[in-house]
């Protein structure tokens, strides 16, 4: 027996022999809690916390209490549209928001993503009348100055598209400076009447006190 061993009794050299194992023990323990120094696993670029596929999208609700506004943005050689959202009381004309913050123009952030509108600057919403056949917006003459085919399709695009996303029941028809408005430009570009119909499909029927 080594020499430095000769104090101890034979219960304690017993227990020296099983200080080995309750160490192994002990490490294994303490892996499971801290991960031994392994890097916690981070989501690759592009997915989430929950592992969602690459390339599946993630559907961003629509702001409680908003309206929903079309602007312009290119995309490749052309341009499409693209929704941002403003604020709205319960109580507001959801309609008359709408374009007001269509003829508003995008924000600074919004110009900064590469958002911008087709509408002439100064272009008014005059007044929007409710009649028994539908609903008339009159806009300035602004609205119809100005640019050519490509920028007449795309100021129509913005405001159909934000008509048509705030309402769905009434016919919607667009004058300017209280004549209605068939076509636009000097193209001819044909509006549509009414002017929220839906793409490909029935008109939306006139409604009947």
């Amino acid at each position: 027996m080594p020499r430095f061993l000769q104090g101890f009794s034979l219960a304690s050299l017993r227990l020296l022999h099983l200080v080995p194992v309750f160490l192994a023990l002990a490490l294994v323990s303490g892996c499971q809690f801290s991960g031994c120094g392994q890097s916690p696993e981070v989501p690759p670029a592009g997915q989430t916390s929950e592992k969602l596929p690459l390339g599946q999208p993630v559907q961003v609700p629509i702001p409680k209490n908003s309206v929903t506004v079309y602007f312009s943005k290119l995309a490749g050689n052309s341009a499409a549209t693209e929704p941002v959202y403003r604020p709205a009381r319960p109580d507001a004309d959801r309609l008359e928001l709408a374009i007001h913050a269509l003829l508003t123009g995008p924000t600074v952030q919004e110009v900064k993503r590469g958002l911008f509108s087709e509408i002439p600057k100064g272009t008014r919403l005059i007044a929007i009348r409710r009649t028994p056949k539908g609903i008339r917006v009159n806009l300035s003459s602004a609205f119809a100055s100005g640019g050519g085919a490509n920028s007449m399709q795309q100021r129509l695009s913005e405001v159909k598209q934000t008509i048509r996303a705030v309402e769905k029941q009434k016919p919607v028809f667009i004058d300017v400076d209280g004549a209605e408005l068939h076509v636009l430009g000097g193209e001819g570009l044909e509006v549509p009447e009414p002017v929220n119909q839906p793409p490909a499909a029935e008109p939306l029927k006139p409604v009947v006190p």
